[in-house]
């Protein structure tokens, strides 16, 4: 009976890490390449590249402190150095333990560090010192076994600490935050294709933007086309074509896709705009106006 419960217990035991280790790789995909990678320069897992180190210990003390570097196209592992890279880990404080191998992607800016030998309170004080750097929002899991934090940072930095309490042993990550996207706003001509119908409606102004197309029929109806337009240019022309008197069966809209208004005034003149939001990063945004003079 002894047997079977004990057979049960460790059954529970390795459901719950499967469980576990199915979270973390949801978390943890951005990590996934530099875990391949230590395992194809290394030959083996990033377990593996742990025990070579602690059986070549004793060559390695007389190995240069930066240790061996192996290069391919998605970065760099470093192994046979104890040297914690400060320079690239974000201000994460040094763990209590034996740096066994080192991943580098500089292109992505991403860092990850094996580590050996550390007992389970400097595991735990490391997980606090984790949180208390707001790197614990994506996860945050403690089991017997395991101590497993992963966080984001509002700059979008991100860090991994992961421990195993039976090996003594874990990995911690370092991804930087993207670098700022600067929007090229690439220099426009604004010359008009026609010219603005002035004084076709009476308090009617002209509205800023680009005139690209003007079309009358006859002398009671005509229609601008303008591109570029800003938003609140074409508000504050809406509100002076309402205090010109267009108020009558006034029609007003507002959508994602942009802004509507039509209305009438007392001579039973008849006004309607319409403005189409245009794509980022540089808005294009459009503008139908029709006018009809009654006569």
């Amino acid at each position: 009976m002894k047997t079977g419960m004990t057979t049960g217990m460790k059954t529970m035991k390795r459901n719950g890490l499967v469980i576990l280790l199915a979270l973390m790789l949801a978390i943890a995909m951005p990590l996934m390449s530099s875990c391949k990678l230590l395992s194809g320069l290394t030959g083996g897992s990033s377990e593996d590249v742990q025990s070579q180190n602690g059986s070549q210990q004793t060559s390695q003390e007389n190995q240069n402190a930066s240790g061996d570097q192996q290069d391919n196209s998605q970065g760099t592992v470093v192994t046979g150095s104890d040297q914690w890279p400060a320079d690239v880990m974000g201000g994460l404080p040094v763990p209590a333990a034996k740096v066994t191998a080192i991943f580098k992607d500089e292109t992505k800016k991403e860092y990850v560090v094996t580590f050996a030998e550390m007992e389970l309170a400097s595991a735990e004080g490391y997980a606090v010192s984790f949180r208390n750097m707001g790197f614990a929002n994506d996860l945050d899991v403690i089991t017997a076994d395991s101590i497993m934090i992963s966080g984001t940072a509002s700059s979008g930095a991100k860090a991994m600490f992961a421990y195993s309490v039976s090996e003594k042993s874990g990995t911690v990550t370092y991804i930087h935050e993207p670098e700022a996207v600067v929007s090229i706003v690439e220099s426009i001509d604004m010359t008009d294709a026609d010219s603005w119908p002035a004084n076709f409606l009476a308090g009617v102004p002209e509205l800023q933007g680009k005139i690209t197309y003007v079309s009358y029929d006859g002398e009671t109806n005509v229609i601008v086309d303008l591109s570029y337009v800003e938003k609140a240019d074409f508000e504050a022309f809406i509100e002076t074509v309402k205090q010109a008197g267009f108020t009558i069966d006034a029609d007003e809209s507002k959508s994602t896709d942009g802004i509507n208004f039509s209305a009438y005034n007392e001579a039973d003149d008849w006004f309607y705009s319409d403005l189409s939001y245009g794509d980022e990063p540089n808005p294009n945004n459009t503008v139908r106006i029709e006018m009809y003079k009654a006569g």
